[in-house]
């Protein structure tokens, strides 16, 4: 089970109707003065949503950090559709290769290098915006996997992007249904990671 501590959580400054929300919530489960209660990530979608669900990705737990690699990269994954560029894609493989143990850091930072150099070349085209906010949703998947990681809200800023990707690549009359089925289809990537993780198994 995925789950981080309320003093990890409290340790990255969390906003605080969510975590007065939170307190409420767990305090039949602890003392008062107890953080060391570990909170599910499925309580905290349930409870708080999917963005805060995606913000607590900087609380968790080394071990479980190649984990978040992994969901994050599945998040924005739906977004490439939108670059032909294959710098971005490329780099959501190394990371997947090197949350899994088959790639090293060497080609981690090789591959983020060459993502954000894409998100670059697309900011430089206003008609190329869609595209931009694809490469920068494999950027922020990347800098889950490096130093950057738990300085940056890298999970919920990557979902963020692929959603107004979305929207942004459909005509405006359905961009807001457009944007809602994307954090939608977030959020069922998320639960549906959560579950496997529960199960033990695997993701790919």
């Amino acid at each position: 089970m995925i789950a981080v501590s309320l003093q990890s959580i409290r340790d990255h400054n969390p906003c605080r109707p969510s975590w007065e929300q939170l307190l409420r919530h767990t305090r039949p489960h602890r003392t008062a003065r107890d953080l060391t209660y570990r909170v599910p990530l499925r309580t905290i979608i349930d409870l708080l949503g999917l963005d805060d669900a995606l913000w607590a990705f900087r609380a968790l737990d080394k071990a479980d950090t190649k984990w978040g690699v992994l969901t994050t990269c599945d998040v924005v994954e739906p977004a490439m559709q939108y670059i032909d560029d294959p710098r971005p894609m490329e780099c959501l493989c190394v990371m997947r290769a090197w949350a899994r143990g088959e790639a090293t850091a060497a080609e981690r930072t090789v591959a983020l290098a060459a993502a954000w150099a894409a998100e670059r070349v697309a900011e430089q085209d206003v008609a190329r915006a869609v595209e931009w906010a694809a490469a920068r949703a494999a950027v922020w998947a990347a800098v889950w996997s490096t130093e950057l990681i738990g300085t940056r809200n890298a999970a919920l800023e990557a979902a963020r992007a692929v959603a107004w990707a979305t929207a942004q690549s459909t005509e405006w009359g359905i961009a807001r249904d457009a944007h809602a089925d994307a954090r939608a289809e977030q959020e069922k990537i998320l639960r549906d990671a959560l579950a496997h993780a529960s199960r033990g198994e695997r993701l790919k």
